[in-house]
């Protein structure tokens, strides 16, 4: 049970609902203004906690891409600098 109202599809439901409905589809009783806010308040948690991990990880992402950009200069570098003293030392 716990599973189910705590989905965020129930309480997308539970936030915009005036009646409860039992698991058979039968109305159960009000939603109370209290219930709505709270089913806000935990939507609102729900995607602020998603935001942060997606931003963490695309921070993660361009920082994996900058180190990898780094080594490709440092590799390209190194090659020319190679080719300069091939250059010279083959006179």
């Amino acid at each position: 049970m716990r599973l189910h109202t705590t989905s965020t599809r129930y309480l997308k439901v539970l936030s915009a609902a005036a009646t409860r409905f039992d698991l058979d589809g039968l109305p159960a009783g009000d939603v109370t203004a209290e219930q709505r806010q709270q089913a806000l308040q935990a939507l609102r948690e729900r995607f602020q906690k998603q935001a942060e991990r997606l931003r963490a990880e695309q921070a993660s992402r361009d920082k994996q891409a900058d180190r990898v950009r780094e080594e490709q200069a440092a590799r390209e570098k190194q090659a020319k600098l190679n080719m300069l003293v091939e250059k010279f030392n083959s006179r």
